[in-house]
């Protein structure tokens, strides 16, 4: 199977699809037309069970959330639908048409062996992580007349073995810097690139893998401070599966109409040795997994452009969950002991002195977003400072952020460096703070 064929795909092809039901394909097949639409997900044109010979089925629920398919350049497997519509055409009888459309697709399966409803293998390349995995550079050289080559330019590509880590419920990371080249016009530039494959003994439902990857991805977009997108890598729907298809998901490689992480400059606030290496994507994974409550407040903002309010409801739930979860183990101790005033102070006492230059003993800090997050609560006339809760709030996810990378790495490291990176926002802080009269807490307001 070629290589762009995700991209003929997306352009549209025909085909033969059939519903698979706990793996099982379902007879007969039907004839049906797959494109790639605007937002990334794949839809599917089908003959209905309403207008097949042998089709007594009407309900749309029974349509099952994955299929296969064989096209004119190869073969297709379909999962993780995520919406199915249907409607009828008259060409002089009626044809019941069924429109799904899934979020994940992987190419180059055997149809013939398909016998459950997931795959074995998933890969997906992020180019240029070369400054943030600290990998070994390719290097450019050119070539003698007397070399074997000739006279010429060569590209030498570092070897480097593959980390293979365990994440739980039978599946492996394999971690591997390697590259990959892609096609502008006449040109083909070839670029270093991090790959991340999962992988597991028997096949596994799409969106499992999905959400890990998803998850590793937030780590990486948070050391870059914004979302960064991957390329496809390669797919096995099951052991039988000789040659390696391609593997897409609608949810990894679209941008979701928010800021892009800048990968021109090589300067991410945290790179990946300071998080202890290959294996923080295993911590990460572990505390998206347990501490979900924390985690999914400070990566909403790489996928969704959130009000000032809402951010800020957010923000200081997953601070107070955080901070609560964590009150007994013993490096917390000395926080709790000088009577922290609310949750939020509490973190930054455990910050110490990493972000000491942001807001000082962090008391008026921590009682001016407490108090608007509790005035927001509860007193319906209570007016926003937009811009204050808004660097406010960035303060306090960037906070809680540290402090999940160090949970990550197991040393400061990762939240001081965090915390220097970010110097625009913690001047920006510091003026606010300077001003009194608009950074005061408000007056104490009780309920009528």
């Amino acid at each position: 199977m070629s290589g762009d064929i995700l991209e003929t795909m997306a352009a549209g092809m025909t085909g033969r699809f059939w519903w698979l039901r706990n793996g099982v394909p379902q007879q007969p097949p039907t004839n049906g037309h797959i494109r790639r639409n605007e937002d990334g997900y794949w839809v599917v044109e089908v003959e209905g069970w309403r207008s097949m010979e042998n089709g007594t089925e009407s309900d749309d629920e029974r349509y099952p959330d994955s299929m296969m398919g064989v096209l004119g350049k190869g073969t297709v497997f379909l999962s993780d639908r995520r919406r199915l519509t249907d409607f009828s055409l008259w060409s002089g009888q009626r044809i019941h048409v069924v429109r799904s459309t899934f979020e994940t697709a992987a190419t180059g399966l055997d149809v013939n062996t398909v016998e459950a409803d997931g795959i074995i293998e998933a890969e997906i390349l992020f180019p240029n992580q070369n400054p943030w995995d600290r990998s070994e550079r390719p290097d450019w050289r050119y070539r003698d007349a007397d070399e074997p080559l000739g006279r010429g330019a060569s590209l030498d590509l570092p070897t480097a073995e593959a980390t293979r880590l365990a994440i739980g419920d039978g599946v492996t990371l394999t971690v591997r810097p390697t590259w990959w080249s892609d096609r502008d016009i006449e040109q083909i530039r070839i670029n270093p690139a991090l790959s991340l494959k999962l992988s597991a003994a028997e096949p596994r439902p799409t969106a499992e893998l999905v959400e890990a990857f998803e998850w590793m991805q937030d780590l990486i977009g948070h050391c870059w401070g914004g979302r960064v997108l991957p390329v496809p890598g390669a797919s096995k729907v099951n052991s039988v599966q000789v040659e390696p298809g391609r593997f897409w998901s609608q949810r990894l490689f679209k941008h979701h109409h928010v800021q892009l992480a800048d990968l021109s400059h090589p300067f991410p606030a945290v790179h990946l040795p300071d998080l202890g290496g290959p294996r923080a994507f295993v911590r990460w994974v572990a505390l998206c997994r347990h501490f979900s409550r924390a985690t999914r407040a400070v990566s909403e903002g790489l996928y969704v452009g959130a009000s000032a309010e809402t951010r800020l409801l957010n923000a200081m739930a997953a601070i107070e969950y955080w901070v609560k979860r964590h009150e007994g183990r013993p490096d917390w101790a000395k926080v709790w002991s000088t009577g922290p005033v609310n949750p939020m102070h509490a973190l930054i006492r455990h910050l110490k002195p990493a972000f000491k230059p942001w807001v000082r003993d962090g008391a008026p800090f921590s009682q001016r977003i407490w108090n608007d997050y509790n005035w927001l609560k509860h007193n319906p006339e209570f007016e926003v400072d937009y811009t204050l809760v808004r660097r406010f709030t960035w303060a306090a996810e960037t906070m809680l952020l540290a402090d999940l990378l160090n949970e990550v790495a197991g040393t400061a490291v990762p939240g001081n460096r965090l915390a220097a990176h970010r110097w625009q926002l913690r001047e920006t802080v510091q003026e606010l703070l300077r001003d009194k009269s608009r950074s005061a807490p408000p007056s104490r307001w009780t309920s009528p």
